[in-house]
């Protein structure tokens, strides 16, 4: 150092023609012995107010003057070339003014060096006397870093600590990897190839100040002066980051990536083989872990062949002594995800790849249809034939993607996280967009298309590191790590700024709107689309469910309603039971396998109305989606009109929509209820005038109002001479069928009365002469009710075949067969009024006779007419020896017998 400030000093008569007699090399402060300021004078450059030989605030003499550097885009490049010229190797740049302002003007700013100038003049830099950031340049110039790694097991590994100033400290983990590890293990004369960079403390806790933070290394470095840093210290890093280094005396030679080969050992200054001898996994797994590769195992019996790195290619496994590939027949990304799982990838996203993707192998192949749940350690344990039918063009392949979806309710949902320099850490959501989403779709398998994203942590915090912010995409790449990205998270950025993302494996097309179109699912990185067979609304709503229109009601579409689709039809008979998250989940018959063309494409329509509390899909409360949330409908000026459109909107049809409270009549606080005004034309219940009304305006009285409700009955009476009978027509693909009266019996006739007038009315079969004859569809045959239905079409029947004519439709007169005379109980059998005989008379048959009344029956008790003042009636006992288990739908439902009855015994009930 005392060499370096004797050559500056000796080379003061040499100085350039810029300088001249009137300036002083060297300052010191007169009396005093030791030197308290020193400028350090080398080509017109000074260190200046630094507290030792080898720091100050850079001045230069410039236009016959000395005068400061601005600190704009002052950095380690610019302050190492200052460092050299005055006798140091390395150099830190000081941006903060540490070292005063100075008196002089600002001679230089946006100086620009490149590190191999031998002069701060040969660097690019403006002329400018204005300096933006008020600030001078300055420098600290060492000859490196003095480093010790502390509280390992041996010499090789531990906390990393570095000496600055004559005071030892630790370094933040900020950007530590694997490149920052290795030129500390260099700078050490330790191994490096193989360096594992450790995090979080790992050697314990250091203690005293945090000296370094954000460095920043190519890997090629041979000492971390030599690095780029963003920041000295941070405030926001405590020891628990501290950065440790495990300089490992082990590599891996000859294999196919850094992750296999030959085990070679570093000792005695020189490398070396291992031999075999009792050589197994346990040794194995040591030797990975010590790499930095937790969780692998050396010996296994898969390899990737034929892809641009070691994450991806040609599934090949080891079997008999031979390698061979394995059958892409059911392969999926279960199967994919086993394959990186044992493959040392923990947590990596396998996607899957087929019909040889990678090239085609050769040699055997030994693996067909193979099924992984996804949690298997090795493929050998998940499902599989050796019974190969496929040819090398059906060799399966897998990428193991750096990136996962975590918290999510599903697979193709969750939190983005990344894997960057051996850990796993979140994406802040500055940015992030419908392209983002896209790519990481894309990059996952699950295809780019209805790609939704996730900002503001709405799958939950992550911990941990945020790795990328400020992520720009085309919506063009096929990996993220593809798009324009800052690397680590802006200090503005915490994890409740963590982006995620949706990868919808269901999509709809042709529609007018984004909710209603053909359904179409991805699977096996193709989309296809659904056959119409027992496509229902069930169905329907699952679908609207996993598109994110939670609680919609899924009206289902038939007959390719919104065109024709192509490609891939994928599955055939869905069958909801209407609570499932994805449409995948309701599979009933294999992948692919149908027996349909596309004009029997299946749709949806997602309507935001529902039904609440009914006893089945087609009745309950009416509540409505407006204001992004659900609410009632109060029945103030709820006629058949609302309930016609209503029921249309839904897929039911207009023309049997019941609109008067039927079951609950309940009453419901609303402060503003929803009024609608339909006319009975309008497509759906939107298109009425609606608004809402407070309730203390006049329109109602108080902050009460009895709910709406509907009942949207598929079934109805078409062509007779009153409403109580006429031939059965259901409403079923959008049409109204009849149905063909093969099978047809009382009990049919009885449910399709029951559906329309309630359990008082009973029915019974005519003939189809008596009508017009139907026209259209015939929809049903070999109907078969048991009498519990709530309407025909829960009955068992088969779809109508080309073997019935419209002469054969069945028509149905319906008639009340029970009823109340002041608290007697009355039915009709044959066209004939009469009584029910009060012999064995008990609660369970008064509870199914209220039910029949369609009044409450669940305190409903058994009376005679003794009890009413009834003591002769003139009509017959028609229902004798009544037997109810107290569930039956209608009394005609319970056992009778014709034992004689007394003209006394009469059934009464009380139903309150």
């Amino acid at each position: 150092m005392l060499q370096n400030l004797q050559n500056a000093v000796e080379n003061v008569g040499s100085l350039p023609s810029r300088c001249n007699d009137s300036q002083k090399p060297i300052s010191c402060e007169k009396g005093v012995d030791k030197v308290v300021r020193i400028s350090v004078i080398a080509d017109g450059i000074r260190l200046v107010n630094g507290s030792s030989w080898n720091k100050g605030r850079v001045e230069v003499y410039e236009s016959g003057g000395w005068g400061s550097v601005c600190s704009t885009e002052w950095d380690t490049m610019d302050a190492s070339v200052v460092c050299k010229v005055v006798g140091f190797k390395y150099g830190v740049a000081i941006t903060s003014g540490l070292f005063g302002l100075g008196g002089g003007p600002v001679q230089m700013t946006n100086v620009s060096c490149d590190g191999s100038e031998s002069s701060i003049f040969g660097c690019l830099y403006n002329r400018t006397k204005e300096c933006p950031t008020n600030q001078t340049a300055g420098v600290v110039c060492n000859n490196g870093l003095t480093i010790r790694l502390m509280d390992g097991y041996d010499e090789s590994e531990g906390r990393v600590e570095v000496l600055i100033d004559n005071q030892w400290g630790t370094i933040c983990e900020d950007n530590w990897g694997q490149n920052e590890a290795s030129v500390v293990c260099r700078s050490l004369g330790l191994p490096s190839a193989n360096a594992v960079a450790k995090r979080s403390g790992y050697f314990g806790r250091g203690k005293g100040v945090i000296l370094l933070n954000g460095l920043n290394c190519s890997g090629r470095e041979n000492d971390l002066q030599e690095c780029s840093r963003t920041e000295s210290g941070s405030a926001k890093c405590g020891h628990k980051n501290d950065a440790g280094v495990r300089c490992a005396p082990l590599t891996l030679v000859g294999g196919p990536s850094d992750r296999e080969g030959r085990v070679e050992v570093y000792t005695d200054q020189q490398w070396g083989t291992v031999c075999d001898t009792h050589w197994g996994d346990q040794e194995a797994r040591v030797v990975c872990e010590n790499l930095g590769y937790f969780g692998y195992v050396l010996r296994l019996p898969v390899r990737l062949v034929g892809g641009q790195n070691d994450r991806e290619g040609r599934v090949e496994v080891y079997m008999n002594h031979v390698w061979g590939t394995v059958c892409d027949d059911d392969w999926d990304h279960d199967d994919a995800q086993v394959v990186c799982q044992s493959l040392g990838f923990p947590n990596f996203t396998g996607v899957a790849r087929a019909a040889a993707y990678f090239g085609q192998g050769s040699g055997p192949i030994l693996l067909d249809n193979v099924r992984c749940n996804g949690n298997e350690g090795d493929i050998r344990n998940c499902s599989y034939t050796m019974n190969v039918n496929c040819g090398h063009s059906e060799d399966a392949g897998v990428i193991c993607v750096p990136l996962r979806l975590v918290d999510g309710k599903i697979g193709k949902e969750g939190r983005v996280e990344v894997y960057m320099n051996k850990h796993w850490g979140t994406v802040c959501n500055t940015n992030w967009g419908q392209n983002e989403a896209q790519v990481v779709c894309e990059n996952l398998g699950y295809g780019r298309f209805n790609a939704v994203p996730r900002q503001s942590a709405f799958f939950g915090e992550g911990i941990g590191d945020i790795v990328l912010h400020n992520v720009r995409c085309s919506g063009r790449e096929t990996a993220l790590s593809e798009c324009q990205h800052e690397v680590f998270a802006s200090t503005n950025c915490s994890h409740d700024n963590d982006a995620g993302v949706s990868c919808l494996s269901v999509r709809l097309f042709g529609g007018r709107n984004v909710m209603e179109g053909r359904v179409e699912i991805f699977m096996r990185n193709e989309w296809g689309t659904i056959c119409d067979t027992l496509w229902d609304s069930k169905d329907g709503s699952v679908v609207c469910r996993s598109l994110g229109y939670e609680g919609f009601t899924g009206v289902p579409r038939y007959n390719s309603f919104y065109g024709k689709g192509s490609g891939r039809i994928w599955l055939q008979n869905g069958t909801c039971n209407g609570d499932e998250t994805s449409i995948q989940n309701c599979i009933k018959s294999g992948i692919g396998v149908h027996q349909c063309n596309h004009s029997h494409d299946a749709g949806v329509k997602c309507v935001p109305i529902r039904l609440v509390n009914g006893s089945s899909i087609d009745e309950g409360r009416v509540e409505v989606y407006q204001d992004n949330q659900w609410s009632t409908i109060c029945g103030q000026n709820w006629s058949k009109s609302e309930a016609q459109v209503l029921c249309q909107s839904l897929g039911f049809g207009r023309s049997t929509a019941v609109s008067q409270p039927f079951k609950m009549n309940q009453r419901i606080k609303a402060k503003f209820p929803t009024y609608f005004d339909c006319r009975g034309h309008e497509r759906n219940l939107f298109e009425c005038f609606h608004h809402k009304m407070p309730v203390n305006t006049g329109w109602y009285s108080n902050d009460e109002c009895s709910q709406a409700e509907v009942r949207c009955i598929p079934v109805r009476l078409s062509g007779g001479y009153n409403n109580e009978e006429g031939r059965v027509e259901v409403f079923m693909n959008n049409v109204w069928g009849t149905i063909c009266d093969a099978g047809w019996d009382s009990v049919d006739s009885r449910i399709v009365c029951h559906t329309l007038f309630g359990y008082s009315y009973g029915g019974t079969k005519v003939s189809t002469g008596h009508f017009t004859r139907g026209v259209g569809d015939i929809l049903l045959a070999n109907v078969s009710c048991t009498g519990s239905e709530s309407n025909v079409l829960e009955c068992k029947h088969s779809l109508m075949t080309d073997h019935c004519t419209h002469s054969k439709d069945v028509a149905v007169k319906c008639y009340q067969n029970i009823r109340l005379n002041g608290g007697k109980l009355e039915v009709c059998v044959k066209n004939k009024w009469g009584t029910v005989c009060s012999y064995g008379w008990d609660d369970a048959d008064a509870k199914v006779a209220c039910r029949s009344l369609g009044l409450p029956s669940k305190y409903a008790s058994a009376r005679t007419v003794y009890e009413y003042e009834y003591y002769y009636d003139e009509n017959p006992s028609l229902l004798n020896s009544v037997g109810c288990r107290g569930t039956e739908s209608s009394l005609f439902d319970c056992s009778s017998n014709s034992r004689y009855c007394d003209e006394y015994e009469i059934a009464a009930v009380d139903c309150a």
